[in-house]
């Protein structure tokens, strides 16, 4: 019963992930998404990518962030992690909207980083 932390390609903590799915952004607390069976959703529950095995991942397969022992394959070398800061308190997470249907196929898994950030993939109140 521990929460997940999602680093960026830098190593620095930029999500926390639940028990339950929810996704929180690390440094404001606040909810901006959620996962169920490996598929990630933003608050509105618009699919925005996958997450597997501790490697999060964009709708196109490349990687967005990972945490502490990630282990799906294939990934890019990843960074020596920073210290995570002081959590700040969480937000109380709502019940999860119905979400999109995700595509039945998935995209091939990429080696190569994403454009987006952990918080840029959820596009939410201006991350």
């Amino acid at each position: 019963m521990s929460d997940d932390y999602i680093y960026d390609r830098y190593g620095a903590v930029q999500l926390s992930i639940d028990d339950e799915g929810a996704i929180f952004a690390y440094r404001t607390g606040k909810v901006i998404g959620y996962t169920s069976k490996g598929v990630v959703y933003d608050y509105y529950g618009r699919h925005v990518g996958w997450y597997e095995n501790g490697v999060l991942r964009d709708v196109n397969g490349n990687v967005v962030g990972f945490n502490d022992e990630p282990s799906d394959f294939p990934q890019p070398i990843f960074p020596i992690t920073q210290i995570r800061p002081f959590e700040p308190v969480r937000s109380v997470a709502p019940a999860h909207p119905n979400g999109q249907i995700s595509p039945m196929i998935k995209p091939y898994k990429q080696f190569f980083w994403s454009a987006a950030s952990p918080l840029g993939l959820f596009s939410i109140g201006g991350y």
